[in-house]
């Protein structure tokens, strides 16, 4: 596996995560809002952490799977809701 698809596996995993933690504290709106916020943060010193020895742009760093990390986090959050 390459350090692209690394990348947008990890930052999928933890928008689905992030969807269930904004599920279970949906009484506190403000913090379920900032939950994939602070996901974000988490992933870019994550990625940091874990895939140190190649060389990462900035791109790799802060905007690759971003869009995959939110999606994830809004599909799970919905469905969630939903059901």
């Amino acid at each position: 596996m390459e350090k692209e698809d690394k990348i947008l596996v990890l930052r999928g995993i933890m928008g689905v995560v992030s969807g269930v933690l904004s599920f279970i504290l949906l009484n506190n709106e403000v913090i379920a809002l900032l939950i994939p916020l602070i996901t974000y943060a988490l992933s870019v010193g994550i990625v940091y952490g874990t895939i140190r020895g190649f060389n990462l742009t900035k791109w790799d760093l802060l905007g690759r799977g971003v869009s995959i990390l939110l999606a994830s986090w809004l599909l799970i959050f919905v469905i969630l809701y939903n059901v």
